[in-house]
């Protein structure tokens, strides 16, 4: 339990504890249609707005090999990686607001 504690969790601004991702993760169905595996390649491929992942460092959801395949899919995907947090970061880490904001702002030029 104490691994899964440091793996899952991490300390709070508040001192308490926080998780790591998000809880509804857990949540997915693995029956049914969601059980079958999705090719999801041709769907993304055809997007054709900038992308920005954001990735958990320690995501054991979402493999850096994936990651760097959606970039080559789509050239203009921008790739950032928060250490030390797992599938689903909450966003609020430095790495991933100094991100989200130089990504809205590079929108907002392409898209005045």
């Amino acid at each position: 339990m104490r691994e899964f504690v440091k793996w899952a969790v991490k300390p709070a601004a508040n001192g308490r504890l926080a998780w790591k991702m998000d809880p509804a993760i857990r949540n997915l169905r693995r029956t049914d249609a969601a059980a079958r595996p999705i090719d999801l390649w041709v769907p993304y491929a055809r997007i054709t707005a900038p992308v920005l992942i954001v990735r958990g460092g320690d995501s054991d959801i979402l493999a850096r090999a994936r990651r760097n395949g959606c970039a080559r899919c789509w050239p203009s995907t921008r790739l950032v990686e928060v250490p030390g947090v797992g599938h689903a970061p909450s966003l609020l880490e430095p790495e991933a607001l100094t991100a989200i904001k130089s990504f809205c702002l590079g929108l907002t030029k392409l898209f005045p």
